[in-house]
This record gives C-alpha cells, structure tokens and sequence, in this order.
C-alpha cells in the first residue's frame, strides 16, 4: 500500500492544464477568449497556476493522512494478539 502511494505522488498529472478546475478559471478562460491580450492571458495563466498550487496542496495533504491511517494500521497489525503481563509478581518457582 505504501508503494503505491508513493508511486501515486509521482505520477505527473496527464492532460490539458486549461480545463476549468474553479469557476474563477472558468471565467478567466472565458474573459481571455472575448478579449485576447496580454492582461487577459497573464490572468489566465495567473488562475491556473493557482489552481494547480491549490490541487497540489490538497494532494500533499490527502497523501499525509493516507499515510498517517498507514501507520495507525500497521501499529495495531504489529500488536495484534500481543498480552501484556498485568502483574508485577514474578512466577512462583516449585
């Protein structure tokens, strides 16, 4: 499971990076084809690198949670059927 989140990170996103994430990108493409100049465009490409920052950023955290349930399950897989003694006393000799 691990390796494949890590293979997961890794993976480049595949794709047309001007498909609409948000509804600003949404509107920013949508103003830079009514008008195109290079105010338009610089907002465009401004939006999508925002965009991008903020998927990354909810990637990053969505794989950190992953692995911390990663954790938590291996710990209690390591323990499992693990008795603990319960009293100090050592065993009685006969």
């Amino acid at each position: 499971m691990i390796a494949l989140q890590v293979l997961w990170g890794m993976i480049l996103p595949s794709g047309n990076r001007l498909t609409p994430k948000s509804p600003e990108m949404a509107q920013a493409i949508r103003e830079f084809e009514t008008n195109r100049s290079a105010a338009t465009e610089a907002a465009m490409w401004k939006q999508v690198r925002r965009d991008e920052l903020r998927d990354r950023r909810r990637d990053e955290a969505t794989f950190i949670l992953i692995l911390l349930a990663d954790i938590v399950a291996i710990y209690f897989f390591w323990n499992y059927g693990v008795k603990k003694s319960t009293s100090n006393n050592p065993p009685e000799s006969t």
